[in-house]
């Protein structure tokens, strides 16, 4: 393995490290953002929420900025890494489970929700509060969720097909921690057999 090979895979490591710091960071503030313990007592109830409810919402749209970037930033290097192998016999595997991968609705909508933060105006209408009032206990919890509404998703206009069906069945904003974990978790199980196919690939050839 030569210098050049070893960045390669030092990359797409640092990647992975990120992607999933950056996953962990966006669930971590979505369940504190829905289950708040800070109590206030106002006008004879009692309310369970944050005071900071609308800080941590945009802490969240950030971290899923973050999430998205470093996805991206994931499947750059792992494209470059076994590019460097195209000869090899891993090369072929990758590519048909890259691009069935690529042909994922929710992965297509992920790299598309990217370039929608990029280029579309930043949504205003990402927050949302649903408060429940427990009458006998006369508690209200207020919960809070980042989410984007349908008709924000609409207003940008360069969707992929798959992206645009989801879009168009949506019947309730689209939660970006739903969407982050079905992406994370679509792309853990890729990233795992890529590791393993690669390291069974080293082990024969060095």
């Amino acid at each position: 393995m030569n210098k050049k090979q070893l960045e390669f895979i030092k990359a797409r490591s640092k990647s992975w490290h990120l992607l999933e710091g950056n996953y962990e960071d966006l669930r971590d503030t979505c369940f504190k953002l829905a289950n708040p313990t800070e109590k206030y007592s106002l006008d004879g109830r009692i309310w369970i929420m944050h005071e900071d409810e609308y800080i941590l919402m945009l802490s969240a749209e950030r971290k899923f900025h973050n999430f998205l970037s470093s996805a991206k930033s994931l499947v750059d290097h792992s494209r470059v890494l076994m590019k460097n192998y195209s000869e090899a016999e891993p090369f072929t595997a990758f590519e048909e489970r890259r691009n069935k991968i690529g042909r994922s609705p929710i992965v297509k909508l992920c790299h598309d929700l990217r370039n929608y933060f990029l280029h579309q105006k930043n949504p205003t209408d990402n927050y949302f509060t649903h408060q429940t009032w427990y009458e006998e206990e006369n508690i209200i919890i207020s919960r809070g969720y980042v989410r984007i509404s349908k008709e924000s998703l609409s207003k940008y206009s360069n969707w992929s097909k798959e992206s645009e069906q989801i879009i168009a069945l949506l019947e309730n904003p689209l939660d970006i921690w739903e969407l982050a974990k079905e992406y994370y978790d679509e792309i853990s199980e890729f990233n795992s057999w890529v590791n393993s196919e690669f390291s069974a690939f080293l082990e024969k050839t060095y």
